[in-house]
């Protein structure tokens, strides 16, 4: 009787650290980095606010794609501006290359709006991530990762047929 009330709390014990031994972290990060730089969509030459966004690779596997948002607020939450960018690795020798497990990929400078004097605040959001065996990461609800997809596809389809 006695080791009956004790295996019910072993296995709860049991339970909860399996349970988080279970629960994995995204594959991928995304951070922002306030930076002072020229800004490819700018119509002026001179550098601006701007954020630099880093997607780091958190997982075991070889990133080859991502497709992320940021969003731009006004003092008072409401989105002043939205941008939606995808990053395709690219190819060198014609061999994809890819972010590395651990490795930091940044894009380009993204121009910080400014709202009443003061730097637009701004939210991150990651919506897909390809791997390079093809699984996919995140809630691709935005259409640019649709896009993003069939773009990857058609350039895979390409090498193929070259390839023959």
């Amino acid at each position: 009787m006695r080791f009956r009330r004790l295996s019910f709390p072993l296995l709860l014990g049991m339970a909860s650290v399996w349970a988080s031994v279970a629960q994995t972290s995204a594959p991928a990060a995304l951070t922002a980095q306030p930076t002072f730089a020229k800004v490819r969509e700018s119509a002026t030459p001179t550098p601006q606010d701007a954020l630099l966004v880093e997607l780091q690779n958190n997982s075991n596997k070889r990133i080859r794609g991502y497709v992320f948002q940021i969003v731009f607020l006004g003092a008072d939450g409401k989105t002043i501006q939205t941008f939606t960018r995808s990053g395709l690795k690219s190819e060198r020798d014609g061999t994809p290359t890819y972010i590395e497990p651990g490795a930091v990929s940044k894009t380009l400078p993204i121009g910080r709006p400014m709202v009443n004097g003061q730097l637009a605040d701004y939210k991150l959001s990651l919506d897909l991530v390809l791997f390079e065996d093809g699984s996919r990461w995140g809630p691709q609800a935005l259409p640019e990762s649709q896009k993003f997809l069939g773009y990857v596809e058609g350039v895979d389809r390409t090498r193929k047929q070259a390839a023959h």
